[in-house]
């Protein structure tokens, strides 16, 4: 692979990284909160990221996005998963509601998000859980991928992605949890919760209606 077309797809992977979607969401819901649970959500998006690209590597995402049946089921699984990240979220906003900010202390805050692990796995599920990243790796990467490269090639390739992705969100998570910024949102994160449970509910109607969809035109 020559620098060109690794630049090409570094330079499209981080509009792909910072457009609004589920991890975005994930990642500033929980930086507002605490840090340490907003960079582990990071470090299980971008184990998931990893599982992509190396699928991509190796043809499976090619595949599996010209399966419909298979894309429907994955759809599907997506939209069950982000519906219970939704009520989640919204059980959270129900907890913090009327209460006021002095109440509402930093380690508070923490404790609504249960333990790192807790939030590992919610990043890691949560992109396993788009199947855009199946379109995306499959549509984007793949035809950009060297024919017949060497397996330290793609190994490289799938290191360098991952950083990448990791290096972005974790700006985000950085950025948006620091003192100042975390400090003027401690007294919405109802809202917040609150908007982050609508938007993962319609993200997760958008995947239960097109699971049906591509099941039932299969």
């Amino acid at each position: 692979m020559d620098v060109q077309a690794l630049l090409t797809i570094l330079a499209i992977n981080v509009v792909g990284i910072y457009s609004p979607g589920p991890d975005v969401f994930l990642i500033m819901r929980l930086a507002t909160k605490s840090r340490r649970h907003a960079l582990a959500a990071v470090a299980g998006i971008s184990t998931a990221v990893a599982l992509w690209v190396a699928l991509t590597v190796f043809g499976v995402a090619t595949l599996l996005s010209t399966v419909p049946e298979a894309m429907g089921i994955i759809q599907l699984v997506g939209g069950l998963w982000l519906a219970y990240m939704a009520y989640g979220m919204a059980r959270s906003a129900r907890a913090q509601w009327g209460r006021s900010v002095e109440e509402l202390g930093v380690d508070d805050h923490s404790a609504l998000l249960g333990s790192l692990g807790h939030s590992y796995r919610a990043g890691l599920l949560t992109n396993l859980a788009n199947p855009k990243a199946v379109l995306y790796f499959a549509a984007i990467m793949a035809p950009l991928m060297p024919t017949q490269a060497p397996l330290w090639v793609s190994v490289v390739l799938v290191i360098v992605i991952v950083v990448e992705v990791a290096l972005c969100h974790g700006l985000i998570a950085v950025t948006v949890s620091t003192e100042r910024i975390k400090r003027r949102l401690l007294g919405a994160g109802a809202y917040i919760d609150a908007a982050a449970a609508a938007i993962f509910g319609l993200f997760a109607l958008a995947l239960f209606i097109k699971g049906v969809s591509a099941l039932v035109g299969a």
